[in-house]
């Protein structure tokens, strides 16, 4: 059981990586044409550091003298990966077009949160407290995530000159 308590402690990042992967290339320009200016190097930044911080995790959490909280913070990152994929989809009908991200969303992402919750769930490894403040930092993370797409847009010099 400790086998496959440990694989899925890895699922969140098993699933944010192949999302990152096919993500890179073309969200930074998905977003720039619908949200705000978001170069690839920032994108490739945000996506490398939120990986970082969840491998970090995600071996904490599968650590013998594991505590609760790296397992939390592993279910608080999986909801927002499982949240994201909802975003892609979302956002591909309201753009009716593709959006970078989607087809691991629904392949990976959402069927690893609903394996994730399921096992955490069936198996009792967060109690109600520890379950309510993962989905409390998850959704939050989430909400962080999209509302970074919302951020002003940059102030173009020319742009400014010709509204002047």
């Amino acid at each position: 059981m400790l086998e496959y308590a440990s694989l899925v402690l890895w699922l969140p990042y098993i699933a944010l990586l192949v999302h990152t992967i096919e993500e890179l290339p073309e969200f930074s320009s998905w977003s720039t044409r619908h949200f705000r200016d978001m170069s690839a190097m920032q994108h490739a930044v945000i996506q490398s550091i939120m990986l970082i911080v969840l491998l970090v995790c995600s071996v904490m959490a599968t650590a013998e003298e594991s505590n609760g909280v790296w397992i939390i913070i592993v279910a608080g990152f999986q909801l927002h990966v499982g949240l994201n994929a909802l975003f892609h989809i979302v956002m591909a009908v309201r753009f009716r077009e593709y959006s970078p991200g989607m087809l691991t969303g629904i392949a990976v992402s959402l069927p690893t949160t609903f394996v994730f919750f399921g096992y955490v769930s069936q198996h009792a490894i967060l109690t109600g407290t520890a379950y309510a403040i993962a989905i409390t930092a998850g959704v939050l993370l989430a909400a962080a995530a999209v509302g970074n797409l919302f951020l002003p847009r940059k102030s173009n010099k020319k742009t400014m000159r010709a509204e002047i």
